[in-house]
């Protein structure tokens, strides 16, 4: 699914987002480091819910970019907001399991079951586990 953002003011500039990832390697090339790639690719989804956020309820302001020849860039200000939005989120307690954790926890739990998986200590995985 990809939604589509109107920014506020800003003659009909966009920002779409795909929502749906697929966990996928990057690379095949050997001896290329893209490992972290596909692991980041499990928590982007944390990102995408402060970006839609942002957007949906309009608390993104023109004056926090500036557009530029390829696109449009942050500035100073609209970066110190995002990464400050992106950190409240991080911090909301969610449903994991069976209990409740903050969802900075989780990426360090499932990131040591990764290893764990790679080391052979855990059970074998299959894809409705990722």
């Amino acid at each position: 699914m990809v939604m589509t953002f109107y920014i506020p003011g800003s003659k009909g500039h966009v920002l779409s987002l795909n929502l749906i990832r697929l966990l996928a390697l990057h690379t095949d090339n050997y001896g290329k480091k893209s490992f972290v790639f596909d692991v980041i690719e499990l928590f982007r989804i944390h990102m995408d819910e402060v970006v839609v956020k942002l957007f949906s309820k309009q608390m993104f302001k023109q004056d926090m970019s500036e557009i530029k020849k390829n696109g449009i860039m942050l500035r100073q200000e609209g970066k110190k907001f995002v990464i400050s939005e992106h950190n409240k989120n991080m911090e909301e307690t969610t449903k994991y399991r069976n209990g409740n954790i903050k969802k900075n926890d989780i990426m360090q739990f499932e990131c040591h079951g990764i290893a764990n998986n790679l080391l052979g200590k855990n059970k074998d995985i299959g894809l409705d586990d990722l």
